[in-house]
């Protein structure tokens, strides 16, 4: 269960961020750069091991970190300094290489050449600015689900998780069948509005080590760990038949609209290759495609 620590950081930003709220006055490190962009990581008294590392509190996805890169150290009184462990690329505070410095509320702290780190100390519009950059960086401004980008990046690390340990994934691409019928007939608000349902719905579905992002407009992408294509099918008949008997209502409560839907899903089980994840993202929506083409609410896995 190692790996889990990367979903967690991702996947339970909403709790991190309600944390914090209860916590104003503590401090904290905001991520700048890099692939973690906007992430927010508490710090306790006591010791904070950041590095690629699983064995990490906090692990940070980049090429120029080390696997144990720097230590975090917090004092009951709140003072924070930082301690490099030995790592190839180096710490910097404000554009110096350190081996250990106390740090100051605003310190930059730039890790392995690149991935850039603010101390900070929560003042409330700190937080603010955080959340809304996490938000812009990493979800869908109409779903609230994880963007494409964020899909790509957690591909890329779940393969290489795959293929060390031998643990089955799969891909499933849901798509809202004829959303632009809706749109021109019931208006693009009632369509946006349908993708937010299914969204919602699909969430609810899933295990929190999952991951779903919008992958294109009228387009779902679900990353499902430890999951067979059995498994995969399960969740995906799940969904598929779940929306088809269900009745999505849309609009204001004065004059709401009760729409039939329907969705298609296109499965791919990852096979352990040196394969881009664009590649497999590729490959799961041509599947999609062909289950469309033979009408509403279809499944198509390819008969792997």
């Amino acid at each position: 269960m190692g790996g889990d620590v990367e979903d967690t950081q991702i996947q339970a930003v909403g709790d991190l961020l309600q944390a914090l709220e209860a916590r104003r006055g503590s401090s904290y490190l905001i991520v700048l750069s890099g692939r973690s962009v906007g992430q927010m990581i508490p710090l306790e008294v006591g010791d904070t091991l950041i590095g690629r590392g699983k064995e990490c509190d906090v692990v940070l996805v980049d090429r120029g970190v080390s696997r144990v890169h720097l230590r975090l150290s917090q004092s009951a009184t709140g003072t924070v300094s930082v301690l490099d462990m030995g790592s190839t690329n180096g710490t910097w505070i404000e554009g110096e290489r350190v081996q250990y410095q106390e740090l100051r509320d605003g310190d930059r702290i730039r890790v392995g050449g690149a991935l850039l780190l603010k101390l900070a100390y929560d003042r409330g519009s700190e937080t603010d600015f955080a959340k809304h950059l996490f938000e812009s960086a990493t979800r869908d401004g109409l779903t609230q689900v994880h963007s494409g980008r964020v899909l790509c990046e957690r591909l890329g690390e779940e393969l290489l998780w795959h293929r060390r340990h031998g643990e089955p994934l799969a891909i499933a691409m849901v798509g809202v069948d004829d959303l632009q019928g809706i749109r021109d007939e019931w208006g693009r608000r009632a369509g946006d509005q349908v993708l937010r349902k299914v969204a919602a719905f699909c969430k609810g579905q899933l295990r929190g080590e999952d991951v779903l992002a919008r992958y294109r407009d009228p387009v779902f992408a679900l990353l499902l760990r430890r999951t067979d294509l059995d498994g995969a099918r399960v969740v995906a008949e799940r969904i598929r038949q779940r929306i088809a008997v269900s009745e999505l209502t849309v609009g204001p409560a004065t004059d709401a609209l009760h729409l039939r839907v329907t969705v298609s899903v296109g499965l791919l089980r990852v096979v352990p290759e040196d394969v881009a994840p664009s590649v497999l993202l590729d490959l799961a929506e041509e599947r999609l495609f062909r289950a469309q083409g033979r009408g509403r609410a279809q499944l198509e896995d390819g008969g792997a």
